[in-house]
């Protein structure tokens, strides 16, 4: 039994770097879950049946933003005293004043970023503006939704996205530049408004 020990070692410090490296990721959540989905697929069977609970990533719910706590649930789980304890773990780090941005959105994002780009915006204090003028740079929609590249906030429909970048349709322009270019939202995930304040730097 003792011979054993080092493996699980070795496997809970497998488990924690997969975790590190995905809240690193950039781009959209569903890439990122694609991946997450592949990787643990792939792990060591030395815990068991279990469900495992990522950090790294926020969303917001009714007004209130909350962070993801790195978990591993076993199946079937036995901690009965109350039902959270069978669920993945969510910490509360922010009341939105005036709402979220897009309600139920989860971004990878630390939490002490995650208030800035998932509440709603202060008018006061804008993080883009109109871009009449602007054009997509070439290869901006690489599928249909919204993406960050150079500063830019763009809309990329179906149609659009086999298209010449002249084609994709220009939303805003970032004040601070991209949060992180080259990320990118469905167009289920957020309206125009709030993808400029997802997707700008704060």
């Amino acid at each position: 039994m003792l011979r054993r020990v080092p493996y699980v070692l070795v496997a809970f410090v497998a488990l924690v770097a997969v975790f590190a490296c995905a809240a690193c990721s950039r781009g959209s959540l569903s890439d990122w879950v694609r991946t997450k989905k592949e990787t643990v697929t792939e792990l060591p069977r030395a815990f068991g049946p279990a469900i495992d609970c990522p950090d790294g990533v926020a969303r917001c719910i009714d007004g209130v933003v909350e962070a993801s706590r790195l978990a591993r649930i076993p199946v079937p789980c036995t901690k009965k005293e109350t039902p959270g304890d069978c669920v993945c773990p969510w910490d509360v780090v922010a009341d939105c004043p005036r709402g979220c941005a897009s309600e139920g959105l989860s971004l990878v994002v630390p939490p002490e970023r995650a208030a800035a780009r998932l509440c709603a915006a202060d008018p006061s204090k804008p993080v883009a503006r109109p871009a009449p003028d602007a054009i997509a740079p070439p290869g901006a929609c690489a599928g249909e939704g919204y993406r960050c590249l150079t500063s830019l906030v763009i809309s990329c429909s179906a149609g659009e996205a086999r298209l010449e970048a002249g084609s994709a349709r220009v939303l805003a322009a970032c004040l601070r530049g991209c949060a992180h270019d080259g990320d990118s939202l469905d167009f289920a995930e957020s309206d125009a408004d709030g993808a400029s304040r997802i997707l700008c730097a704060p």
